[in-house]
C-alpha cells in the first residue's frame, strides 16, 4: 500500500451541501468560528467519504478528493472562500474579527446506492466530523464502495405495481381518491360497481378550466376490454359536458384502446398499470406518509429515483 495514502476520513454533511458539491457548485467545507477540524495525517488525494443527516442513522453519500485544510480570518475567508462555501446553521460563515478553519475538496463522486450506516462496513465506528481513520480501515472503505456500486435487486416500478394489487378494495379506494385529489381532482362521489370497480365523480380543477369527470377504477389482473369504456361513455352526463376516465392496476385491450378513440364519440382517457405507477411517482412528494408506508417506497436523496424499503 502507498504510505502517502495511509489515511482516509468520514465526516458528517446535508444532502443540499452534497449537491451543490456534486454539481460543482462548492468545492469548500468550512467549519464553525472556534472548531477545528481533526483532519490528522490527511494528504492532498486522499478519499473523504460523505455522510448524511438525511435518515435516522444517516447514509453514506459518495465521496471526494482532499485538497488542503487551513485556518483562515474573517477578511481571507470572505475574499477567497465565501463564494466556494455553503453557509448551514452548524456552520454559520464567520464574522469581522472572527476566524475559522475551511477544507478544500475536489472530484466528488455520488455513490450509486445509499448505505445506511447501519448496514455498512462502519456501523460501530463513532463518526462525529472529521475522522482520519488509519490503513486498517481501508478493507472497510473498498466493501463499502463495492456495497453502494451493487444494483438494486427490485424495479421501484414493479414492487409499486405489485403492491397495489395486493391492498384490499377499501384501502386501494381511498388511495386512488387521495392521489387524484393531489393531482387536482375534487371528489364528489363514489359507488362501487358490480364487476369489481368503483366509480368516482368530481371536478378536475385547474389553472384555466374546471371540468366535470366520472373516473373508472379497476383493479382488475385481466385486461378491460371495450364493453367497459362503452358502458363508461354511455354513463357520462352529456348535458353537462362530462368526461371520463378509466383507471386499472392491468392494461387495456387493444379493442378498448380503439373504442376509447373512436372517432365521432367522446374520447375516454385511459390509466393503466404502467402509467397509474408514473403518476403516484411524479406526485410522490405530496402523498401522506401512511400511503408512503404501506406502498414500501421512499426517495433517494439527491435524484429523481426511488427505492424500495427493505
Amino acid at each position: 500500500m502507498n504510505k502517502a495514502r495511509k489515511y482516509f476520513a468520514i465526516t458528517n454533511t446535508d444532502v443540499e451541501w452534497f449537491k451543490r458539491a456534486k454539481r460543482g457548485k462548492i468545492n469548500v467545507w468550512h467549519f464553525p468560528p472556534g472548531s477545528r477540524p481533526r483532519v490528522g495525517s490527511l494528504r492532498t488525494g486522499d478519499p473523504i467519504i460523505f455522510l448524511s443527516y438525511a435518515e435516522q442513522g444517516g447514509e453514506f453519500l459518495g465521496e471526494a478528493k482532499f485538497i488542503n485544510a487551513k485556518r483562515v480570518d474573517y477578511n481571507e475567508f470572505e475574499r477567497k472562500f465565501k463564494e466556494r462555501a455553503y453557509e448551514v446553521e452548524r456552520a454559520p460563515f464567520p464574522k469581522p474579527g472572527q476566524s475559522c478553519w475551511v477544507m478544500i475538496i475536489d472530484d466528488v463522486i455520488e455513490y450509486d446506492n445509499k448505505i445506511k450506516k447501519r448496514e455498512s462496513p462502519f456501523a460501530y465506528m463513532p463518526i462525529i466530523g472529521l475522522n482520519p481513520l488509519t490503513e486498517k480501515h481501508w478493507d472497510k472503505l473498498e466493501m463499502l464502495r463495492k456495497m453502494a456500486q451493487r444494483p438494486s435487486p427490485i424495479d421501484p416500478k414493479e414492487h409499486l405495481l405489485r403492491k397495489l394489487k395486493e391492498m384490499n378494495w377499501k384501502d386501494f379506494e381511498d388511495f386512488i381518491a387521495h392521489l387524484l385529489q393531489i393531482i387536482g381532482f375534487e371528489v364528489r362521489s363514489t359507488r362501487r360497481t358490480r364487476d369489481g370497480g368503483v366509480d368516482i365523480k368530481g371536478l378536475l380543477i385547474t389553472d384555466i378550466m374546471t371540468m366535470r369527470l366520472m373516473i373508472e377504477v379497476k383493479k382488475w389482473e385481466q385486461k378491460v376490454g371495450s364493453e367497459v369504456v362503452r358502458s363508461l361513455r354511455g354513463a357520462l352526463d352529456m348535458s353537462v359536458g362530462e368526461g371520463g376516465v378509466i383507471i386499472t392496476t392491468s392494461d387495456f385491450t387493444n379493442d378498448a384502446i380503439n373504442e376509447a378513440k373512436r372517432r365521432g364519440a367522446i374520447e375516454i382517457g385511459l390509466i393503466n398499470g404502467e402509467r397509474l405507477v408514473e403518476l403516484i411517482l411524479k406526485y410522490f412528494d405530496e402523498i401522506e406518509d401512511q400511503y408512503k408506508m404501506s406502498l414500501g417506497l421512499r426517495r433517494k436523496p439527491l435524484y429523481e429515483q426511488f427505492e424500495v424499503v427493505s
